[in-house]
This record gives C-alpha cells, structure tokens and sequence, in this order.
C-alpha cells in the first residue's frame, strides 16, 4: 500500500509538472500569435484572373507550340507530342495550336475520349473515327489534349496503346494528316516504358512553362489596378513582409517560387493561390502571405499502397473506385479506406468523375513522389 501510495504521490507530481509546462507553453503561444498582425479580408475584386491572356505561361520560344507550328506553316505533315505536369498547360496547347493551324487553313478535329477505351472494341472505334472518310485529306490535323485520360493500366492496355499510336502514324504516313497529342508527363514516361512509343514520333517534348519572374511582372501588373501597396510574408501569419516596388519584385518572385512549387506555374492558378493568401493590414496595404503546403510532409508516413494509388491518380487524372479496384486487383473495401486516408491528408478530392489530385496542390504531390522514386 506504501509502494502504491509512493507511486500515485510521484505521478501527482509530475502530471502537475507537465501542466505547469503544458499551461506557460499554451500562453507564449497566445502571446506570440497575439503579436501577429491580423488580416482583414481584401476587397472584391482583386487579381482580376479574366485579365489574363490566353498565351500567358507561354514563353515565345517554346519548342513544343514552335515546333507544330513551324510545320503547320510549311504544310508538312508530322506527328507529335507535348507532355506538361499540368492538363491547362496542355489545354491551352491544344487551343493555340488549333488557332494557329485554322488560320492557315488547316481543319482540325478534336479526339476527346468520352470514356476509358479499355478493350481491343474500344480502341476499334476510336480509330474507326479517326478514318473517317470524310476527315480525310491534306492539310488534316488530328488534336488529342488528354491521352492519359483515354487508358487505363489494365491487361492488354500496353498492346491497345501501342496499337493506337501506330495507326496515328498510319494517318501521317498515308493519309496525308498531321498530329498532335497531349499527355502528362509521367503518364507518357510510362508510354515509353511500355512500348518505346515514343521513337516513332517526331518530336516529344515538355511544355515550357514561364520563369517566375515573368509570372512576378504578371501578378504585379494585375495588383497594380488596386491602387494599394503590396507587402510579401515568408510567414503564413504575415508577419516579417517586404515591401514590393516596380523596380524591386525580387519578394514578390520568391513568392511565385515557392507557390508554384505547390500549385504549378500556370498562371491563373497562381492567381488564385495569391488570392486565397493575400489579406489588408491595418494601414490598408495587401499582404501576400507565405502559401501553405499539405500537412502530409515528405509523403514517408503513406504506407506504399497509399503512395502507389495517389500516384495512379496523379498520372491518369481521374480515376473512379471501381477502377483503382481493376488496376490493384484488390477489393474496392480496401481500396475506399486507403482513398480516405489519402483525403484526410488533403492529398486527393472527390468529384463526379471520380478521385483526383486537388489542382492547387497537384505540383507539390508530383514532386514528392518523384523524389521517393514512385513514378517510374
């Protein structure tokens, strides 16, 4: 009973310890947040995202847009493809590319894949559209912006792409038409992996996205309008900001930098990150506050299903349960509750369409999955 009593007296003590610590812990903490600026929330509108051009994140010079365009003025028949993290990047591709080749008098048919094509019949008929007696002829461009989207990794997916592709070279080869596909970065890797597809084609490579001072000037430009003086935080709670000046974006492209490196560099998601961080101090002045990153660290607390789904995903675009379920061979049960985790980790959503990697954070997933060596 001494032992017993002994042992309650000691714990007494330093459960009282830890709540004297636990309590002083609680008011710095309260007294350091009470020292941070508070942000009112900013005046609608601001950052105006319908300013932007339709080329912005375009540089000039890129090679995938100057390369098929080049061919579309010399009328020479290719075949091609463009890769980007980002399906607006290859949206916004698609849409130039499409303008540049009408102008010159070139018609354009759009594939979009309404569904996956997960079987030979599938892929029958998408090519049978593709042979459309009346599509055929010179000066004929076939645009795909998505091919990520049309394949799912199931038995027999690696023939039918292969499959496919040759016959888009068949196009260009005997039918006089030209193509361009679209497609993420990691899923054509696989392509490649499968196939080597990607040695027929004349020309495969990534969509160049703006450097991050251009998209700085961008951003500036647009802040200008509000007539306010525009403050950069390294710190989500806008404390320790730096002036932004004409001559002096050097705060204000850091920002980009690391923002991008969550979101991507396109420039609307930008603004809309700027936005989503940005408040009034109490002197009136926008302070654009550090962006934040997902709770989920390096990804090294994802068991590797976890990690291997979120990649599948990240690659297709979408994918449904049901599909997911296909490609693991693993009961939906199973497959629901690691989707769960992954959610509750911020690191996917939930829509119609099925699971995808959330936009505004689609750049910061792909990176740390690349650097645990998962998309291979």
């Amino acid at each position: 009973m001494q032992a017993l009593a002994t042992l309650q007296k000691t714990l007494g003590v330093r459960v009282g310890v830890w709540s004297t610590i636990r309590a002083q812990w609680q008011r710095e903490s309260s007294a350091i947040a009470s020292d941070a600026p508070s942000l009112r929330p900013l005046p609608a509108p601001y950052l105006d995202a319908d300013e932007l051009k339709a080329d912005d994140g375009f540089d000039a010079d890129d090679p995938v847009l100057a390369c098929a365009i080049r061919a579309l003025e010399t009328q020479q028949h290719f075949a091609q493809a463009g890769t980007a993290l980002d399906d607006t990047f290859l949206d916004d591709s698609v849409r130039r590319i499409e303008t540049a080749a009408q102008v010159r008098g070139w018609t354009v048919t759009r594939l979009a894949p309404a569904g996956r094509w997960r079987d030979p019949l599938d892929v029958e008929m998408a090519m049978a559209e593709l042979t459309d007696p009346a599509a055929q002829g010179r000066r004929h461009l076939w645009l795909i912006s998505d091919l990520h989207r049309a394949f799912v990794r199931v038995p027999g997916t690696a023939a039918a792409i292969t499959r496919f592709l040759e016959h888009l070279l068949t196009l260009r080869g005997t039918n006089g038409a030209a193509v361009w596909i679209g497609c993420r970065q990691h899923a054509w890797q696989r392509l490649t992996q499968w196939r080597g597809a990607d040695a027929a084609f004349d020309a495969v490579n990534a969509v160049k996205e703006a450097s991050s001072m251009s998209l700085a000037q961008r951003l500036w430009a647009l802040h200008q309008t509000s007539g306010r003086r525009l403050t950069v935080s390294t710190q989500s709670d806008g404390r320790n900001a730096a002036t932004v000046e004409a001559d002096a974006l050097k705060p204000l492209c850091e920002w980009v930098q690391a923002a991008r490196g969550v979101c991507g560099g396109h420039p609307a998601r930008l603004v809309t990150m700027a936005r989503e961080h940005a408040g009034l101090d109490e002197n009136g002045a926008i302070v654009l506050r550090a962006a934040d990153v997902p709770r989920a660290g390096t990804l090294t607390g994802l068991s590797y299903p976890q990690r291997y789904l979120l990649m599948e995903v990240l690659v297709h675009g979408h994918l449904n349960l049901d599909e997911l379920a296909e490609i693991f061979v693993c009961p939906a049960e199973q497959i629901a509750a690691d989707l769960a985790v992954l959610q509750g980790w911020q690191l996917l959503e939930a829509d119609d369409a099925g699971y995808r990697v959330p936009p505004m954070r689609a750049a910061w997933v792909a990176r740390r999955l690349s650097a645990l060596q998962t998309l291979e």
